[in-house]
């Protein structure tokens, strides 16, 4: 056992010390192994070179190549992993043995981060259902808010009014070819916020979105203390629900859209009459 652990050992100083090989494919995970000399279980990383040659590392920045988080299958399930071929997906934090990757596709569009368990043995696949997911999104016409000030041109001191309609939820599906496993995704608008333009915002979600009809029952309400020309903002702020095979619901988090409109505040003055 000692004789195969000092050849790992030099195996891996031996490619530190040098350049990777042109070309090389690195796919790595997490394993917890036990070291025999000291009795306890240590966290390595173990990477698979070039779909064959195994050579263990004390962490991923000891590769001599740039590492990219991955999502693959293993264990039964969804987990991430490192590679040495960027695949869509950027690491934004860890927590604990898990992480929170985002995923941007290359062109851009609808962006999503999920969180993931780190695999503990060798993924099986690159295709998990989230790339599926990914597909159906991409593919479906997510679309920017339209709304009404109301009125057009408002007054300090009186209610100013946004009325807006939400769009039908988008629905969209894919079968793997190779598993045959289907994916369903339902994308809806899950909280709407503005920006009034003069540091103040709202935000309106749960029941409160069936109350968007503006003057004078509406939900999105506002009060100018200052005349100006203020720029309104309207966000929709997207969820997505993603299941496989009548499976349980999962959620992603989507980009929002945006829209924007002037408004014209005057001052409201009293006047004596007589």
């Amino acid at each position: 056992m000692k004789t195969v652990l000092v050849t790992v050992v030099l195996t891996v100083m031996l490619l530190a010390a040098s350049p990777a090989a042109a070309g090389e494919s690195y796919r790595c995970w997490t394993e917890r192994r036990v070291d025999p000399d000291i009795g306890l279980h240590l966290q390595v990383v173990v990477c698979r070179i070039d779909g064959r040659a195994l050579v263990v590392f004390d962490r991923p920045g000891d590769a001599p190549v740039v590492l990219h988080p991955a999502v693959g299958r293993a264990g039964g399930g969804e987990c991430w992993y490192w590679r040495s071929v960027f695949t869509g997906w950027v690491l934004e934090r860890l927590l604990g043995s898990s992480a929170v990757l985002r995923y941007e596709p290359p062109g851009g569009g609808a962006l999503y981060d999920a969180t993931f368990a780190r695999c503990g043995s060798e993924p099986e696949d690159d295709a998990p259902p989230l790339a599926m997911v990914w597909s159906v999104i991409s593919r479906l016409a997510v679309p920017r808010p339209e709304f009404v000030l109301d009125p057009p041109i408002t007054s300090t001191g009186l209610d100013t009014y946004v009325a807006t309609r939400l769009p039908e939820a988008l629905t969209g599906s894919a079968v793997s070819p190779v598993t045959g496993s289907r994916v369903d995704v339902v994308v809806a608008v899950d909280e709407v916020d503005v920006a009034w333009g003069d540091g103040a915002m709202l935000s309106v979600g749960g029941s409160l979105l069936g109350a968007l009809g503006g003057h004078p029952e509406g939900a999105i309400r506002h009060v100018y203390e200052s005349r100006g020309v203020y720029t309104v903002r309207l966000t929709f702020v997207w969820g997505a629900q993603w299941r496989v095979d009548a499976g349980p619901w999962h959620s992603l988090r989507i980009d929002p859209t945006v829209a924007s409109s002037n408004l014209r505040v005057d001052e409201l003055t009293a006047r004596r009459a007589g």
